[in-house]
């Protein structure tokens, strides 16, 4: 599974499926700005947010994507880095076949590399 950040291509197919999910009421351009516009954010500059694209090899269509947050907390009084989970979604084309299985283990090790104590 490769995961990759992603483009404005890849974005529009993922958002086309996910809006009535969690566009909230929005319309699909507002949707659209809303997402790109966080995306842009010093926010997500500073790696606090990504949305990743998922594909089974390289050049292959996307078969999932998911947002990743990273932000600090504390655990027991020492500051920690904890690692975040959002909008897992899979191509209706593949699911049931465990693509979203192998993109969180891929999301896990993401964060465990960069150093999060902890994912939620």
């Amino acid at each position: 599974m490769i995961l990759t950040d992603a483009n404005p291509s890849d974005l529009a197919l993922v958002l086309a499926h996910t809006h009535a999910l969690w566009g909230d009421g929005l319309s699909g351009s507002e949707y659209e700005e809303f997402i790109t516009t966080l995306m842009a954010s010093d926010w997500a500059k500073e790696g606090r947010y990504r949305f990743l694209m998922a594909r089974e090899n390289e050049g292959q269509p996307i078969v999932a994507a998911v947002k990743l947050y990273r932000f600090r907390a504390r655990l027991a009084g020492v500051p920690i880095e904890v690692g975040g989970v959002g909008a897992v979604f899979t191509m209706p084309d593949h699911r049931r076949r465990g693509v979203a299985a192998a993109m969180l283990a891929r999301v896990h090790e993401l964060m465990a590399a960069r150093g999060d104590a902890a994912s939620i």
